[in-house]
């Protein structure tokens, strides 16, 4: 599935979009990946292509997992694309 994702940087600040809502500890290793020293992760623009567990949370089972689209490897793969995405940025 193709994720439309923004990346905004002014000076000390970047922001980063998820269509949806990303489960906190994805949100933490965006922020920890951005190469500004503000970083903030925007949900719900772009559209809305609902939750985004992490993988982890797979294995405990739940509402989320039982609705997402998404399946366990897309937190890596989403984490790595926005990691080259953010390299822009430096």
């Amino acid at each position: 599935m193709k994720v439309p994702t923004t990346v905004v940087r002014i000076g000390d600040l970047m922001w980063t979009s998820f269509p949806g809502e990303m489960f906190n500890n994805i949100g933490k290793q965006v922020k920890a990946g951005s190469p500004a020293i503000y970083a903030h992760v925007m949900g719900y623009t772009n559209g809305y292509i609902g939750y985004f567990p992490e993988q982890k949370a797979y294995a405990e089972g739940g509402y989320e997992v039982a609705v997402t689209h998404l399946d366990p490897a897309s937190e890596r793969i989403y984490l790595r694309s926005l990691a080259e995405l953010m390299k822009r940025f430096r």
